[in-house]
């Protein structure tokens, strides 16, 4: 909840909680419809690796956020390694 305020600095957030990236987004409503904006970012090189904006009615928001972590998801997986010991 401390990183919530508009003026956080995502990247320091990833960095204080040492995690590898740090999904950062606004969410914009007007009447029924909603804008969401998100960007994926990694914290160990300070860029954004996926970007994507999301606009649909207010009443449609679960498939918003089904679609919005698919496209998370598949931007995230080619930065994932897997060791096997």
């Amino acid at each position: 909840m401390r990183y919530r305020a508009p003026e956080s600095d995502p990247l320091a957030a990833g960095r204080e909680l040492a995690t590898a990236f740090v999904l950062d987004g606004r969410i914009r409503r007007v009447g029924d419809s909603i804008r969401i904006t998100v960007q994926l970012l990694d914290v160990r090189g300070s860029a954004a690796i996926w970007a994507g904006r999301f606009d649909e009615k207010f009443t449609d928001v679960l498939s918003l956020e089904d679609a919005i972590a698919a496209q998370v998801a598949e931007a995230i997986v080619p930065h994932l390694s897997v060791t096997n010991d």
